[in-house]
């Protein structure tokens, strides 16, 4: 579409979109396109990621989108560490739920 412009806005929706139907590597190449558009990811980019890793127990892909929103000065929501959290300890890596920061 000609003189359409993609946004951050855009793009966190067709994120969200991609999550909530279990496309999870979909996200990540929108996250990869959209850094290539010189659109920085924001707290609502990663907090979907997230949201959608954990519910679907891929706990250290997780960790390292968090610790990706960490370099950047982003702070996730409470509840996607507490999702971590409870997740790790479900699986019985208790080691690595104390070690998070």
């Amino acid at each position: 579409c000609r003189g359409l412009e993609v946004d951050r806005s855009t793009f966190n929706m067709l994120i969200s979109k991609c999550c909530a139907n279990g496309k999870i590597n979909w996200a990540f190449d929108l996250v990869n396109v959209m850094t290539l558009a010189g659109i920085s990811p924001d707290k609502n980019t990663y907090d979907a990621i997230v949201s959608v890793l954990n519910r679907n127990h891929r706990f250290q892909e997780s960790r390292v989108v968090l610790h990706e929103m960490s370099k950047q000065g982003l702070s996730p929501e409470c509840t996607k560490y507490i999702g971590l959290l409870n997740g790790l300890c479900r699986v019985g890596d208790i080691k690595t739920a104390f070690a998070l920061k």
